[in-house]
């Protein structure tokens, strides 16, 4: 009888991707962040890290404040352009 030869092959129908690591806080899907507003995504990513810092996961608190505060630049140089 021959041993079973293990597969390398990644299960497509897992949940779990080897050297990924899911977000408990899913981020929002109903648009695309090409398509969304500054305003919007800001304010998107500001409230996913306060409900991640809540839920004590501080890696993606800190994750989505990073992001928020990519969208709060990008506000404030709108809203004030370099002359």
């Amino acid at each position: 009888m021959g041993r079973k030869r293990l597969s390398n092959k990644i299960d497509k129908n897992s949940t779990k991707s080897p050297g990924k690591r899911r977000s408990q806080v899913p981020l929002p899907r109903n648009q695309s962040s090409h398509n969304r507003s500054p305003k919007l995504s800001y304010e998107s990513y500001l409230s996913q890290a306060q409900a991640a810092a809540r839920s004590g996961n501080l890696v993606d608190a800190e994750n989505f404040y990073q992001h928020a505060e990519h969208y709060f630049r990008i506000l404030k140089n709108h809203s004030h352009p370099s002359h």
